[in-house]
């Protein structure tokens, strides 16, 4: 009887590292792609004003 609670403890803390591990690669995606857009208009706009 003991054994259970630890049992379901266990797919829980998995759940949840999985579940950071998903949001961290999403944060990781979105700001790669807002950073690239910066970058872009950036650079955009310094050719802009240069020219």
């Amino acid at each position: 009887m003991t054994e259970l609670p630890e049992a379901k403890v266990q797919p829980d803390r998995v759940e949840r590292r999985q579940l950071a591990l998903h949001i961290a690669a999403l944060l990781g995606i979105v700001v790669g792609t807002v950073s690239g857009i910066v970058r872009i208009g950036v650079a955009d706009f310094d050719h802009k004003t240069r020219v």
